[in-house]
């Protein structure tokens, strides 16, 4: 198998990966119209990941035609694309974070305020269920995101 055949392979896998990523995003959308969350787009998630892959490696094999400069250029600029969503995928570990700490917060108050309304089961199987869920939320240790942490994460990664 020569060079150019391996390139072509290549190529084919990279239609591959974007086309089975576009069905799947338009599957995912159609499913999902109902819900729209972003929780749900998840699926489409690993697709997009093989798709930006293919991409990815399409563009480096053709950086070893380009004369050295250009293909330097490619590389600088790739590895700037690279480098951005490194940062964004690192944004996942810190919204989580925040998000347990928020969760958390509420299970301290939310039972208190159902306990006045109508939300508050009768039945005591109910109510034990729904203390005991609060006892296990608030017995997790989850740092505090919101004290002793530098800032910039919540400009970075926050809406």
């Amino acid at each position: 198998m020569g060079r150019a055949s391996g390139l072509a392979a290549a190529a084919d896998d990279a239609v591959r990966f974007v086309g089975l990523f576009a069905i799947v995003l338009g599957a995912n959308a159609a499913l999902s119209f109902a819900y729209t969350k972003n929780d749900i787009m998840s699926i489409a998630g690993t697709f997009y990941a093989l798709a930006a892959f293919a991409g990815i490696r399409t563009a480096m094999q053709r950086c070893e035609r380009l004369p050295r400069a250009r293909a330097a250029a490619m590389i600088v600029v790739l590895g700037i694309l690279v480098a951005g969503w490194s940062v964004r995928a690192a944004n996942v570990h810190y919204l989580l974070r925040t998000q347990a700490f928020r969760h958390q917060n509420d299970w301290v108050q939310l039972p208190g305020n159902w306990r006045g309304t109508s939300r508050w089961p009768a039945d005591p199987a109910g109510q034990d269920l729904i203390d005991r869920l609060r006892d296990s939320a608030i017995g997790l240790d989850i740092p505090n995101t919101l004290a002793g942490e530098p800032r910039w994460p919540e400009y970075v990664w926050e809406d």
